[in-house]
């Protein structure tokens, strides 16, 4: 039995999907025209000025120094800091570019060592490692897993948090009625700063 299991790990580890590297694939149709084009500056110009002015407060000298060997730009003297994803991993949005999101939904886990089961915030963080590892994914988060160990109204703030501490990918959550959006959004905002702060 230990030795069954330990083969099958085995090829588990030599899963080809884990040496795909990180790319954007390009769909050769013409892509259609939602937005005019002062449309795509002005939401342009409002992303930039995130990235390039706003960040969090971090009242604490230690979490700074944590923020700062994680490679964010980190101000000790002023407490602030500005978070970015790992800019390896940008990828274009529009145009004729493909991208790959991971499923969503699913509301049992599976695996060889312990069968299928409902899923479990352990699960979660479990398939957040795989998305991270897997090049040809995308994005990170959203609903990947559901969380019965999780209580409902706290479960979309669960899965962000998760997805912004265990991966660099571009982040995804669900937007089922108000109050989660909002939620999310005020969560994203402690991350990554108000665009209305300046």
């Amino acid at each position: 039995m230990t030795e069954r299991r330990s083969t099958r790990r085995g090829q588990r580890a030599e899963s080809p999907l884990l040496k795909l590297p990180f790319r954007q694939l390009r769909n050769p149709l013409k892509p259609l025209e939602i937005l005019t084009p002062e449309q795509v500056e002005k939401v342009h110009e409002a992303s930039m000025r995130i990235l390039e002015e706003t960040g969090l407060l971090m009242m604490d000298a230690e979490a700074l120094s944590l923020w700062q060997a994680a490679g964010a730009q980190v101000d000790h003297k002023a407490q602030h800091v500005r978070l970015a994803r790992d800019p390896a991993k940008s990828v274009t949005v529009g145009e004729n570019y493909i991208t790959f999101a991971p499923q969503g939904g699913v509301a049992y886990a599976t695996d060889l060592d312990y069968g299928r089961r409902r899923g479990s915030l352990r699960d979660y963080q479990n398939f957040l490692k795989l998305i991270q590892m897997s090049g040809p994914l995308h994005y990170a988060g959203e609903q990947v897993m559901a969380l019965y160990d999780v209580e409902n109204s706290l479960r979309h703030l669960t899965r962000l948090s998760n997805a912004i501490t265990l991966t660099d990918k571009a982040l995804m959550e669900a937007a089922h009625g108000r109050v989660v959006t909002e939620d999310s959004l005020h969560l994203a905002r402690l991350v990554f700063g108000d665009i209305e702060a300046g």
